[in-house]
């Protein structure tokens, strides 16, 4: 198969399956692993881990202390239905937000791993070495561990259970509890914009992975685990996220001003555009997106709004004064954390805020530089 782009594709090759399935949307990963089963040609390339070092111990607390050593919140309820919203919200995050309960996802101490996700037994993270950035790959079955210079992120699955990073060269790789893959090499440079799987990528054992890269030079491309590789979509310039049959995408940047596009890629069709916002992450569960205003610069996000995914509508928008966002994650469908450093204390906290405006602190101030980020957030960044 030719390597044209993704949207004539689907539109040329594979319609007939998208109307053999049942009502509603198709996915993009359903998508492209109708079009894997096309071709299975391409060589797999598998890794074993190797035992480049002595035994490392794999990080098992999820949070237990702040690295200011104090307490965290006890456990937090399980999730409710979130509630319709009408919106929009505009709201400033408070100095010192009511008490709330810990965070649902991992939290680590961002002075020792900047970025950082686990798999079952597969333990992934970013640190800083002789001035260096490294991904360190700790295998806790073998309880070994190896290291790649140049790496500075990765990106993880919906489902948890697939990772995707680059390395210098424009190798692909993916990884997964149990096994590692080198899908592709590409060009020096592309970095990771998404990766779609449910644990292994390996086609003899189950329907592969997708990994979607931007360029830096040109249009965002995909590569599969079938060795199918292309153009996502011609007339973007980045892929901020992908989220079932939605492609967050940058289509310019000018004068310190982007403007974005979201994409039905299955459909070919552009659901919304702007100049407005930033994008950033989807939902969970696809039907909300976070953005921050076009033309932010500096250390940080100095605000974060959530819109509807296929109408660009803004929800709800928090705001940070005298100071900045330094991370941010979906915690679940209706909750972000955001992890804010303020000026006017010299301290970094993380604030649990929801769709409606309502914001809880969920994990104490640590006293801090602004670039030195005590707390950072598990998964995709």
């Amino acid at each position: 198969m030719s390597h044209d782009d993704l949207g004539t594709r689907i539109a040329d090759s594979i319609h007939d399956h998208v109307d053999r399935l049942p009502a509603g949307h198709v996915s993009v990963h359903d998508v492209r692993q109708r079009a894997s089963r096309i071709r299975r040609t391409r060589r797999i390339v598998t890794v074993v881990a190797a035992a480049a070092a002595a035994a490392v111990v794999v990080p098992t607390a999820l949070f237990v202390s702040s690295p200011g050593g104090d307490k965290a919140p006890g456990p937090v309820a399980s999730s409710t239905p979130t509630p319709s919203v009408t919106g929009p919200v505009d709201v400033t995050v408070p100095a010192e937000p009511q008490g709330g309960a810990r965070p649902r996802i991992e939290v680590r101490d961002g002075r020792d791993y900047q970025h950082f996700v686990r798999i079952g037994s597969l333990f992934l993270g970013v640190t800083t070495e002789h001035g260096n950035q490294v991904l360190h790959i700790v295998d806790g079955k073998r309880r070994t561990t190896e290291a790649r210079t140049g790496v500075d992120h990765f990106v993880v699955s919906q489902s948890g259970t697939t990772a995707a990073w680059t390395e210098p060269d424009g190798s692909v790789w993916t990884a997964w509890d149990g096994g590692r893959l080198e899908l592709d090499q590409q060009a020096a440079g592309v970095t990771p914009a998404a990766v779609f799987g449910d644990g292994s990528c390996l086609l003899s054992e189950g329907d592969g992975c997708t990994v979607y890269v931007n360029t830096g030079e040109g249009p965002p491309r995909f590569v599969a685990s079938d060795g199918q590789t292309g153009i996502v979509t011609p007339d973007t310039i980045k892929l901020n996220d992908v989220s079932g049959y939605l492609a967050a995408t940058q289509t310019s940047y000018d004068e310190g001003r982007a403007c974005s596009k979201v994409f039905d890629v299955p459909q070919a069709k552009v659901m919304w555009k702007g100049c407005d916002y930033t994008l950033l992450r989807f939902s969970p569960d696809s039907r909300h997106l976070t953005a921050t205003n076009s033309d932010s610069d500096g250390m940080g996000l100095t605000s974060v709004t959530v819109l509807r995914a296929t109408t660009g509508d803004p929800v709800v928008t928090y705001r940070v004064d005298n100071g900045f966002i330094g991370a941010q994650a979906w915690e679940d469908d209706g909750h972000l954390l955001l992890v804010r450093y303020s000026y006017a204390t010299g301290r970094w906290d993380i604030v649990r805020v929801d769709l409606f405006g309502t914001m809880w602190r969920a994990a104490p101030p640590v006293d801090a530089a602004e670039d030195e980020r005590p707390y950072a957030l598990g998964g995709n960044r």
